[in-house]
């Protein structure tokens, strides 16, 4: 950190072998506090002694404390318009607010067992192409304006195709953190083989 303005007045002090040696000349006129930066000054070297308040692990804790700030406050815009949900708030999301509920998986996942409610638009197909109509498939089935959960089986297709939805306009996306396997794991209704 640069000091701000001149270096204070310098007074010469005794020579003890080490070459010349300054201190700050102390002058308190009741003005102002002396700061909380101090200058040393041998020889021609000029370093800043800063305080334990300006130190760099308390500026780390300062900005570590700003970043969490701000995560917490991006989960809550998150989770308002959507974003990252566990399986029972998903149901939740799915039984009150009458959202989509959107299993991206392929065919064959989907026909071996799925989430009570769930309606198949695969994100990719076996040997993992891409689905390329997907958003005009889900479009089909629900409107923009509905909000949307999806799910595929561990939670890594879901991403992207929640991504997808709503860069094409869908207002409230959830994705299902886990997907199925934590569906299953959570004991919440599901249907087909397996159940």
């Amino acid at each position: 950190m640069a000091a701000t303005g001149p270096p204070p007045r310098l007074e010469r002090r005794a020579d003890r072998g080490h070459g010349a040696s300054y201190r700050p000349v102390q002058r308190n006129l009741g003005i102002e506090p002396p700061s909380r930066t101090a200058w040393m000054v041998r020889g021609s070297c000029a370093t800043i002694i800063r305080s334990p308040l300006r130190s760099p692990s308390m500026q780390t804790l300062r900005s570590l404390v700003a970043v969490v700030v701000l995560l917490l406050a991006a989960a809550a815009c998150a989770r308002a318009a959507g974003g990252d949900v566990q399986p029972a708030v998903a149901l939740q999301e799915v039984q009150e607010k009458g959202a989509f509920f959107l299993d991206v998986r392929t065919p064959g996942e989907f026909a071996g067992g799925h989430a009570v409610g769930a309606q198949l638009v695969p994100w990719v197909y076996g040997g993992g192409r891409l689905n390329p109509d997907f958003v005009a498939q889900v479009e089909k089935i629900t409107p923009p304006d509905k909000p949307v959960v999806v799910i595929c089986r561990s939670g890594s297709r879901s991403v992207p195709a929640a991504a997808r939805l709503r860069g094409a306009g869908y207002k409230e996306v959830y994705n299902v953190l886990g997907g199925s396997i934590a569906w299953r794991a959570a004991h919440l209704p599901w249907e087909g083989p397996g159940h």
